[in-house]
């Protein structure tokens, strides 16, 4: 559910569902309600507009079902799933960046230290799978380096073998290598 501090993994699944469901156009701005009549005294009701309706309330719950009380709060009044979206986007968006910052920089400064290396490594496909969720990709090579980076220099030899190949292996090749070196 969604809190303070968990809008990027939060965004990322809601976003899986209402494109599972078909709903994304109703809170990306593709599908904007039609007239709620079809003719000016308002006496022909258009079903287009029923269809529209029942589909961004159906949106519109999703998003509410996913979310922590405190969060709800602020969408009581909230009338379209477009309007929860664009709320929760504003609110949310300096501590979405801020939060992509700190994992590109933990990325980037990681250390081995006293985890073994399947933890070692599990922790970087943690934060290269959070940046990538958020369509911030870090490249194949950057991965390796910064996984080399990070490694204790019992570990010395390793580097030194691994940097003078031809082209650096891949993160999936590393982590192999890395793997059966522990």
């Amino acid at each position: 559910k969604l809190d303070r501090s968990n809008y990027l993994l939060w965004h990322s699944q809601i976003e899986s569902v209402m494109k599972s469901q078909n709903l994304i156009k109703y809170v990306n701005g593709k599908c904007s309600a039609p007239p709620e009549f079809l003719d000016e005294p308002h006496t022909q009701e258009n079903t287009a507009y029923d269809l529209w309706y029942r589909e961004d309330q159906l949106a519109l719950s999703w998003i509410k079902v996913t979310m922590t009380q405190p969060v709800l709060s602020k969408l009581v009044r909230v009338g379209t799933a477009i309007d929860a979206w664009c709320i929760l986007e504003k609110q949310y968006a300096s501590q979405n960046n801020l939060r992509i910052i700190q994992l590109k920089r933990e990325l980037q400064n990681i250390k081995k230290g006293g985890m073994s290396m399947t933890e070692y490594l599990q922790h970087i496909s943690f934060l290269h799978d959070s940046l990538s969720r958020v369509q911030h990709l870090v490249s194949d090579t950057d991965l390796v380096l910064y996984t080399l980076k990070g490694l204790n220099s019992e570990y010395e030899s390793f580097i030194t073998t691994v940097t003078t190949f031809k082209d650096l292996p891949s993160w999936s090749e590393l982590y192999d290598m890395l793997i059966t070196q522990e």
